[in-house]
C-alpha cells in the first residue's frame, strides 16, 4: 500500500461532475434539552445550529473541526440516526427530514454510515459473515447466488478473504475490523456514505490503508462522502470540499485548495496553525482561539 501522499500524487484528485446536489442540508439544528436554574426551568444545549451545505454525487465533503464542535451529531442526523430540532435535509430531491417506517428504511439502502470504532460497532457474538449480511436480511434483499457469496465478494472487495466468512470480530485486527465496517456499510450498493472519524482509531501505518481502501472504492462505484474528522492531513488528501465546524456552526466551506491555503476565517487559521509542519519548524506561531466549543 502506498501512503496518503502517494495515493494522492499517483491519483490526483476526483473529479466532481456539474451536477444537482445529491443531497442537500439546509439550516440544520440539533438541541438537547437540560433542566437547569433554581426552579427546574428547561434550558438547551445547542449542538448544531443552522448548518448547511451540499454533497454533489461522486463527491467526497469533509466536515473538520474540533471534538464536541457538532460533527457526529451532523453525521447522525443525515443518516437519521437523530431527529433534528430544525432544518432540512433533501436527498435526490426528497426531503427525507421526518422520514419514517418504509420510507426511512428504503432511503437507510442509499445512504449508510461507517462508525468510528471499529471494536464497539461490531457485534461480538456474531460472526462476520451475519454482521455484514444484516442489512440485506432486515431488508429481505436475497442477492442473486445468495447471500452467502454476496458477503464473500464483499469481503473479498474490502481486502479481506472470503474464507473469513465464519470467524468473529476479536480474530480480526483494528483495520481488519474497521474494513468489515466498510464491507456492511456497502451492501445495499448505497450512493452515499458518512464516514464518522473512520481511521482516528487505527495505527497511523493503517490508517493510510484504509484511505486508500475509501479512494478505491469512491471510484469504483461512485460513491459520495461526508467525512468527518478532526485529522485535517487526511481530510486534505481524501476531500475535494472542506467545511469547518466551531461551536456547532460551520465557519468555513470551500475547495480544499482555498480552506488550506487561504483560510479566511480565525478558527480555521487556528486549525492549521496547529498542523505540524517539519519544513517549519520554529517558525509558525500556534494561533489560540478564543471561547469553548459547545
Amino acid at each position: 500500500m502506498t501512503d496518503l501522499a502517494d495515493s494522492a500524487a499517483s491519483g490526483g484528485t476526483l473529479t466532481t461532475p456539474v451536477s444537482e446536489p445529491l443531497l442537500k442540508v439546509e439550516g440544520l439544528t440539533k438541541h438537547y434539552p437540560v433542566r437547569g436554574g433554581f426552579f427546574g426551568t428547561k434550558q438547551f444545549v445547542r449542538a448544531v445550529e443552522n448548518v448547511s451545505f451540499d454533497v454533489r454525487p461522486g463527491e467526497s465533503l469533509g466536515l473538520v473541526g474540533e471534538s464536541g464542535c457538532g460533527k457526529t451529531t451532523t453525521g447522525r442526523m443525515l443518516v437519521r440516526l437523530l431527529e433534528s430540532t430544525s432544518g432540512k435535509i433533501t436527498f435526490q430531491g426528497e426531503d427525507i427530514t421526518h422520514a419514517k417506517g418504509t420510507r426511512l428504511r428504503n432511503l437507510r439502502q442509499d445512504i449508510q454510515i461507517i462508525f468510528q470504532d471499529p471494536y464497539s460497532s461490531l457485534n461480538p457474538r456474531h460472526t462476520v459473515g451475519k454482521i455484514v449480511a444484516m442489512p440485506l436480511q432486515v431488508n429481505g434483499i436475497t442477492p442473486p447466488g445468495g447471500v452467502k457469496k454476496r458477503v464473500q465478494e464483499l469481503l473479498d472487495t474490502v481486502g479481506l478473504n472470503p474464507e473469513h466468512y465464519n470467524r468473529y470480530p476479536h480474530e480480526f485486527s483494528g483495520g481488519q475490523r474497521q474494513r468489515i465496517g466498510i464491507a456492511r456499510a456497502l451492501a445495499l450498493q448505497p450512493k452515499l456514505i458518512v464516514a464518522d472519524e473512520p481511521v482516528s482509531a487505527l495505527d497511523v501505518s493503517i490508517q493510510a490503508q484504509v484511505i486508500n481502501l475509501l479512494r478505491r472504492l469512491q471510484k469504483d462505484l461512485g460513491l459520495s462522502f461526508v467525512f468527518i474528522a478532526h485529522d485535517l492531513a487526511v481530510v486534505r488528501h481524501f476531500c475535494e470540499r472542506i467545511a469547518v465546524m466551531y461551536r456547532g456552526e460551520m465557519v468555513e466551506i470551500g475547495t480544499r485548495e482555498e480552506i488550506y491555503e487561504r483560510p479566511s476565517h480565525p478558527y480555521t487559521q487556528a486549525l492549521l496553525s496547529a498542523v505540524p509542519d517539519v519544513t517549519k519548524i520554529g517558525r509558525t506561531k500556534r494561533i489560540k482561539p478564543e471561547g469553548d466549543v459547545r
